[in-house]
């Protein structure tokens, strides 16, 4: 199977194989091959949609709420995630700082999603869809992956589009932090 995935900025992206592996005890493993700026990149879809909706929950802090609003306002950048399984929402993890003041004021965020699968090669970044996009075999992150995975970082200058009923309305304590980093690492 070889069909055109994307054809941006010069960026060919090539679904170059797509294949059904059959594991112990029945369960399957579609992997998909693309190939993104001459690095193959093999994943699992439907195996990393499945990890975050039994593993991760979004984070309801206002700097994260902001993060995630802001990719789902971005379909081409909310459809490159799909592409993968990822449900933008659902980050393994998000920093973000408070930068500028007043109508200035914006966030220095980067997500990090995590993907089943791997890569070859050394990790690569690129700019697209207004944000850098870095693919990682590793992140210091609060998370215990035991498959084999990468990551997805986004990373960008985001504005704060949460309109003044969404500011501050859910900001968590530090209690409910917590909890939600023992559900990560279950």
């Amino acid at each position: 199977l070889k069909d055109i995935f994307r054809n941006t900025n010069n960026m060919n992206w090539v679904v170059i194989r797509a294949k059904n592996l059959f594991l112990k005890g029945g369960d399957s493993m579609s992997l998909q091959t693309i190939e993104i700026n001459g690095i193959k990149v093999t994943f699992d879809k439907e195996k990393t949609s499945s990890y975050q909706r039994e593993k991760l929950s979004g984070c309801t802090c206002e700097g994260c709420r902001n993060f995630y609003k802001t990719i789902g306002m971005n379909t081409e950048l909310s459809g490159f995630l799909a592409r993968f399984g990822i449900d933008y929402n659902l980050t393994d993890e998000v920093f973000w700082y408070d930068m500028g003041e007043g109508d200035s004021f914006y966030y220095d965020s980067d997500g990090y999603y995590g993907v089943c699968g791997g890569f070859d090669g050394d990790e690569f970044s690129f700019e697209k869809s207004g944000v850098t996009i870095s693919f990682l075999k590793t992140a210091c992150l609060p998370v215990d992956r035991k498959d084999e995975h990468f990551y997805i970082g986004i990373k960008g200058d985001f504005p704060l589009i949460l309109n003044e009923d969404e500011r501050d309305v859910e900001d968590k304590k530090l209690s409910d932090k917590m909890i939600s980093l023992f559900k990560k690492n279950k």
